[in-house]
C-alpha cells in the first residue's frame, strides 16, 4: 500500500502541475500528458478500491487512503488548476504590461501602420512589434478617437486562439459591431485590470 500511495502522489502532484500549465501556456505535447495523468488516476482510483476493499483493509485501517488521494486529486486539480493556471498567466502579461501599452499608443498615434487604415474596423498589422510570444496584433481606430486590439499569443495547439485585447472604445462606438470586435469575436472573454480582457475560443482558459 505504501508504493501505492506514492505512486499516486507523484501522478497526482504531475497532473496538476500539468493541468495548470495548460492554462498558464497551452502547449499540444503539455496537454496530452495532463490527458494521461488524468487517465492514470481514474485506473488508480479503481484499482485502488477494489484492492484496498479486498487486501488492503485485511492488515491496515487506512486501506481507503490510496483511493481517497485519487478522488481529492482529481477533485482539487478540477476546480482549482484552471484559477492557478490563469493567475500565472495574468502575473506574466501584467509583467510586460508596459509594452503591451506602448504598441497601443504606437497604434493610436500612427507610428504603427495599417494597410487597410483600419479605420472602424478591425484589420492585422503589418509587425507584432517582436514582442515574446504574439503571433499577430489586430486593432481598429474608431470614431470617438479610441482604438481596439487583440494580442493573439503563439499557440500550438490546434483550433485555439487566445490573447489579449485592450478595449479603448466605449459599448456605443461603432467597433463594437465589428466581427473581431471582442464582443463578437471571442466567445470566452475575462476581466484583467483596467481596459484590458484576456479572450480565447475555448472555455477556461
Amino acid at each position: 500500500m505504501r508504493v501505492a500511495t506514492l505512486r499516486i502522489t507523484v501522478i497526482g502532484v504531475a497532473h496538476f502541475v500539468l493541468w495548470a500549465y495548460t492554462y498558464f501556456h497551452p502547449e499540444a505535447i503539455r496537454m496530452l500528458f495532463s490527458l494521461v495523468t488524468l487517465a492514470l488516476l481514474v485506473v488508480a482510483l479503481f484499482l485502488s478500491a477494489t484492492y484496498g476493499f479486498r487486501v488492503w483493509r485485511r492488515s491496515s485501517r487506512l486501506w481507503i487512503l490510496p483511493a481517497l488521494m485519487c478522488l481529492a486529486f482529481l477533485v482539487s486539480t478540477w476546480y482549482t488548476a484552471a484559477p492557478v493556471g490563469q493567475f500565472m498567466a495574468d502575473w506574466e502579461f501584467k509583467r510586460h504590461l508596459n509594452e503591451y501599452l506602448r504598441v497601443v499608443e504606437d497604434f493610436k498615434s500612427g507610428r504603427i501602420p495599417c494597410r487597410h487604415g483600419c479605420n472602424g474596423e478591425f484589420d492585422r498589422l503589418d509587425t507584432g512589434d517582436g514582442m515574446k510570444n504574439i503571433m499577430f496584433l489586430l486593432a481598429a481606430h474608431c470614431e470617438d478617437g479610441t482604438v481596439g486590439m487583440a494580442f493573439l499569443v503563439g499557440t500550438d495547439v490546434p483550433l485555439l486562439h487566445e490573447g489579449y485585447f485592450f478595449k479603448g472604445y466605449g459599448d456605443g462606438s461603432a467597433c463594437r459591431a465589428d466581427p473581431y470586435s471582442l464582443e463578437k469575436k471571442w466567445p470566452y472573454v475575462r476581466h484583467v485590470e483596467g481596459q484590458w480582457y484576456h479572450f480565447s475560443d475555448e472555455p477556461g482558459l
